[in-house]
């Protein structure tokens, strides 16, 4: 990347990671007076990482780096207002949000075949990994065992389906006698996770209990948004960043590890009673499309 970005000088860089090295070329650029302005966008965070809190002799190193990098950057951008504010407050410089987004073009192009038989079982659709201690739906697993045990569900009326690494639930549910409940796919291709998510009939959301990783809005999340089915947040604070984007628009309920709110939505379900669809269309959420990512970023430069 050095190589070809000597060949030329530029207007602007942009460089947008993890990994953090991704930055050096836009810190190499600037430095060397071959870009004119260098825009650095954090998708995660590097030393404040909310996953991989790095090696433990490596940290002075790295935060000296991080440093350098927010020096040297024109323009710094993150995915949400709390990272911002961990940045800002790091580093004392302007921050700006832009959204991971998606991308309606997506589910547009779904082929009409169904991914799901037609045999009236309801189903909650989960697709993404589960990082263990910072997301757990051991609060929907106790829920189902409960009305299991009040013989107000049956597994040919009902299943929760997982799909992606690491999000095998069946060790767990094992834990609260409701394997018969889950059902994993396993690595499934994107277009069929997207169809898995359009066809439900709730969407599982697992928000972070981890209180360092306040703030993080995953690209999953606006997925979910968009691809039409109610969508049903557990664990973590229900007064989140995304809490208050899934409950806005009653595109969802936020319920945090409550236990008995999960049950009573259950039943509701159950019953027929099902939060109504609210289909892509809502002028709120177009402004999370990439493509109004992109603009807002551009003009950022702009100005």
């Amino acid at each position: 990347s050095i190589v070809k970005l000597k060949r030329k000088s530029w207007d602007c860089v942009v460089s947008t990671g993890g990994p953090y090295s991704v930055h050096y070329v836009g810190y190499y650029a600037k430095k060397h007076g071959l870009a004119k302005k260098w825009l650095m966008d954090w998708r995660d965070l590097w030393t404040q990482s909310h996953i991989f809190p790095g090696i433990a002799l490596l940290k002075p190193i790295e935060k000296l780096i991080e440093k350098k990098f927010h020096k040297m950057a024109d323009f710094v951008t993150t995915v949400s207002d709390p990272l911002a504010h961990q940045l800002m407050i790091k580093y004392r410089k302007s921050v700006e949000v832009i959204y991971n987004g998606f991308d309606p073009e997506e589910y547009q192009s779904l082929d009409e075949k169904k991914i799901f038989p037609d045999d009236g079982k309801i189903r909650i659709v989960y697709t993404g990994s589960i990082y263990p201690g910072k997301q757990d739906p051991s609060s929907l697993l106790e829920a189902i065992c409960i009305l299991d045990s009040m013989r107000e569900i049956a597994p040919n009326k009902f299943e929760v389906v997982f799909a992606g690494n690491n999000a095998n639930p069946l060790l767990l549910a094992r834990k609260y006698n409701v394997e018969k409940y889950c059902v994993y796919k396993g690595f499934v291709p994107r277009m069929q996770a997207l169809k898995m998510q359009k066809e439900a009939d709730l969407l599982l959301f697992l928000e972070w209990g981890d209180a360092s990783a306040k703030g993080i809005l995953t690209g999953k999340l606006f997925e979910y948004l968009f691809a039409g089915p109610p969508i049903l947040s557990i664990g973590g604070d229900e007064k989140s960043t995304t809490s208050k984007l899934i409950t806005r628009d009653q595109r969802g309920l936020a319920l945090g590890n409550n236990v008995d709110a999960i049950v009573q939505i259950l039943r509701e379900v159950i019953n027929g009673k099902m939060i109504e669809k609210k289909i892509d269309g809502k002028e709120f959420f177009w402004q999370f499309t990439r493509q109004s990512q992109a603009r807002k970023m551009l003009q950022i430069l702009q100005e």
